[in-house]
């Protein structure tokens, strides 16, 4: 359940040090000072001391600094539903003929249901901000959260500072996806490479995550099945050709050239639906690929990346 309570002041604050001058009584009789969140918070506050957003950072609450001179605001979510609604709102230190002014607004009691799946189970996964915030989470920031006719967890930021119901309380930034897996790999030369139609080797591993290349033998084997990118990029020697081709077993499914001739940096990239167990290399289908064994430049690599996985098992 949810209960918002606005409270706006010229110079009259809801505490001051250890003296409340306002507080509300619960449905069990019980008073709180907390004007935010589920009431764990073990001292009093508003919204902005949650977020650490206060006209003065010193205070718990904007209204709180006391300050006679302009109009204040504080603003709170009321989340405990054992002590909710609020039945009865107390203020103090309001004064109109010293110049103290204060006005409330308390939103109406809403409360919000878990469906059940099928095993008679109430589910507790957020499936938005919302959601989140009835849990009584306060932090902005991104959160994965996955409804009911989500296949896959979903990215979205929440912006705990405003209401519910603002533009921009939510914002989705998609799915990634299955995110059981990471996998990538750079693979490099340091020296070159002349002999023609035969599968390239590698000297460097700068990356391989799960260790599926083998770079004594040049081959990459598919651990999950799904959709990867493919990334090549090297440095033909002067005036030679320079021809590879990237083969998903033992077939070739795309290629790059420098038109058989110049020095210049020729690359190629692919994305590729493969399965687990397919095996990617290269093939020097005629050229010479140049590199500096002398310098800790490398211009040859060989680079694969897991966008999305599709393994089931």
């Amino acid at each position: 359940c949810i209960q918002t309570f606005q409270y706006d002041c010229l110079g009259a604050p809801l505490s001051s040090g250890s003296t409340n001058y306002a507080w509300w009584t619960g449905r069990h009789g019980n008073t709180f000072t907390t004007w935010h969140g589920n009431g764990s918070q073990p001292i009093s506050g508003c919204q902005c001391g949650a977020t650490q957003t206060c006209f003065e950072t010193d205070f718990q609450c904007n209204c709180d600094a006391n300050n006679g001179t302009i109009w204040l605001q504080d603003r709170g979510k009321l989340t405990d539903k054992s002590s909710l609604p609020v039945m009865q709102l107390n203020f103090g230190a309001v004064d109109a003929r010293k110049g103290k002014v204060a006005k409330f607004q308390l939103g109406p009691l809403k409360c919000f249901g878990n469906v059940m799946d099928e095993n008679g189970s109430f589910r507790t996964d957020p499936s938005s901000c919302q959601d989140l915030w009835n849990q009584g989470i306060t932090q902005v920031g991104y959160y994965m959260v996955r409804s009911r006719k989500d296949r896959y967890p979903k990215v979205v930021f929440c912006d705990m500072t405003i209401d519910t119901n603002q533009t921009g309380f939510e914002r989705v930034f998609g799915s990634p996806g299955n995110l059981r897996y990471f996998e990538a790999f750079d693979v490099s030369l340091n020296q070159p490479f002349y002999d023609d139609f035969r599968y390239i080797n590698f000297t460097t591993a700068n990356m391989n995550s799960g260790g599926h290349f083998n770079i004594r033998d040049g081959i990459y084997t598919v651990p999950y099945t799904g959709t990867y990118l493919f990334s090549i990029h090297g440095l033909p020697l002067k005036r030679r050709p320079f021809k590879l081709q990237i083969h998903k077993n033992g077939v070739s499914v795309a290629g790059l050239s420098n038109g058989e001739s110049g020095k210049s940096m020729v690359g190629q990239t692919v994305v590729l639906d493969i399965v687990a167990g397919d095996m990617i290399r290269l093939f020097n289908f005629g050229g010479d690929i140049y590199d500096d064994p002398t310098s800790s430049d490398s211009y040859f690599h060989f680079i694969g990346v897991l966008l999305y996985s599709s393994d089931r098992a």
